[in-house]
């Protein structure tokens, strides 16, 4: 059966506003965030009327999101914080003589609640940020991390019905060995850093103001161009927006995703995978349309071939057109071939394109705009609410710890605005003479 918990500040010897500054960062996430929400969001985890009242869910987001905001990662430390930091229990709403729930009861609740629930109270808290007008969902940025699995490379062993070679040259793959630890972690390999085994965390946040709308957490060895187009037609389904432009770094600059992103009429900000990806073709080869065959700058064609690779066309000018023609040298001492032969990308045209965009003025402030957004969100995940390294074993359950910590990511975007604008009004006010009051 589901609890309610009864907060009665004035019941204990003191009165704990008292102590805790009224500008304090959770009194305000008390004063802006009404979590009562979570009540009915969770009634379906109980039976109405059968066994004993359980904690108070709302007492259990509250204690769950002190932990993330301050990067609490152990639950036996946060309650223990909790017991005797008067900020923290005011905020999660415990009295000086309420006992704080004990450490094994978090897991518990998490595991009655399961992901699906945590989703809901991620999603919940972007339809708030929404209604406020920090979202509009036009406009997305997407970046992936890696994550520390919550298990040793120790725990690698051999997978089954594998037989490996003599032990000198064995060696530790994805394929051939998994860990006992943590199944769902995956071997992954970043620059400067020694192996180990990770989870990825697929991020897309608002351009506008930063707020995490989507956080996928796959295994480490997913790249991140694999699942992204997948995670933005989820976001357009799961919120009913409409994306206009999407933001990322070059791994996701592949021509089959910059190909389907055109074809979805959408705006890419991404540049090429490869710089020189399609440049085969020098710009004074023209191409026409009609006859499918290029004109060198002497007027000769070069005709469409039938050997082809899985991504590119081959055209091949006359070898006796090319010997005697009078710029030979330059024309083919890069080659050194006996005729010129040009090999153009299937999506030549659009690589073209995007080359073209890459040099603009507007593309490139687009890119230091990403640098110090969303990297900067990822570098805070980290650093700041504990996204470095999984607190937990298992693909679902660090799942729900990437939307706890995108969660109050978005909480901290949401107070922020809220209470930046509270100050511009009274600036404004101030100015005039005119008397206000702090609510």
């Amino acid at each position: 059966m589901q609890g309610q918990h009864t907060f009665k500040n004035h019941s204990s010897l003191i009165n704990m506003n008292d102590f805790v500054p009224f500008n304090h960062f959770l009194c305000k996430v008390d004063r802006i965030l009404k979590l009562s929400f979570v009540r009915e969001m969770t009634a379906d985890s109980y039976k109405l009327g059968r066994g004993r009242p359980s904690i108070d869910p709302e007492i259990f987001f509250r204690i769950v999101l002190v932990g993330y905001f301050y990067n609490i990662s152990s639950d036996r430390q946060l309650i223990e914080e909790i017991n005797y930091n008067l900020a923290y229990r005011l905020f999660c709403k415990i009295a000086l003589d309420q006992k704080v729930p004990d450490h094994s009861s978090l897991t518990r609740i998490r595991d009655r609640f399961g992901l699906e629930t945590i989703k809901k109270f991620f999603i919940s808290i972007i339809k708030i940020c929404e209604s406020h007008g920090l979202v509009t969902g036009k406009s997305l940025m997407v970046d992936a991390t890696l994550m520390n699995a919550n298990a040793a490379i120790t725990s690698l062993k051999v997978r089954e019905g594998i037989c490996l070679a003599e032990k000198s040259s064995r060696k530790i793959t994805n394929k051939t060995h998994i860990s006992v630890t943590d199944p769902d972690a995956s071997l992954a390999y970043k620059a400067g850093a020694a192996q180990s085994l990770k989870y990825k965390t697929h991020l897309t946040l608002d351009r506008t103001h930063r707020i995490i709308v989507d956080c996928h957490v796959t295994t480490g060895c997913k790249h991140e161009s694999q699942c992204y187009l997948q995670r933005l037609d989820h976001i357009e389904q799961q919120f009913n927006w409409k994306i206009e432009d999407i933001t990322a770094d070059r791994a996701y600059g592949s021509s089959v995703n910059l190909q389907a992103i055109k074809d979805k009429g959408w705006q890419s900000y991404i540049p090429l995978f490869n710089r020189d990806t399609g440049t085969n073709v020098p710009e004074d080869f023209i191409y026409d349309e009609l006859l499918n065959h290029y004109i060198c700058p002497q007027g000769k064609y070069l005709k469409l071939n039938s050997s082809q690779t899985a991504e590119a066309l081959t055209y091949r000018a006359k070898k006796s057109e090319c010997q005697v023609c009078s710029i030979k040298d330059v024309c083919l001492s890069a080659t050194n071939q006996p005729m010129k032969v040009l090999r153009p990308h299937f999506h030549h045209k659009l690589f073209q394109e995007i080359q073209r965009r890459m040099k603009t003025s507007h593309f490139i402030a687009v890119m230091e705009e990403r640098f110090w957004k969303i990297e900067n969100i990822i570098a805070e995940a980290k650093n700041r609410h504990g996204l470095k390294k999984a607190k937990y074993r298992g693909l679902s359950k660090v799942q729900i710890q990437a939307y706890f910590v995108a969660s109050v990511q978005n909480i901290k975007r949401l107070i922020a605005a809220i209470f930046f604008v509270k100050c511009a009004v009274i600036f404004h006010l101030h100015k005039y003479h005119i008397k206000f009051y702090i609510v």
